[in-house]
């Protein structure tokens, strides 16, 4: 889809993000600008499901 519409993507691995204090496994870059975050999990497991659900 990128590619239809003639944008760059540039994946980045290992992202910091400072603010949240999370370090997903990628982040997606277009225009010198980060556009989305990747994590990726072992098949069968879910998201970190925090306490009191």
């Amino acid at each position: 889809m990128a590619s239809r519409q003639r944008l760059k993507l540039i994946v980045h691995g290992q992202s910091r993000i400072k603010e949240l204090g999370i370090r997903p496994d990628f982040a997606i870059a277009c225009g010198g600008r980060t556009i989305g975050h990747v994590e990726l999990k072992q098949p069968g497991s879910g998201p970190i499901r925090r306490s009191g659900r």
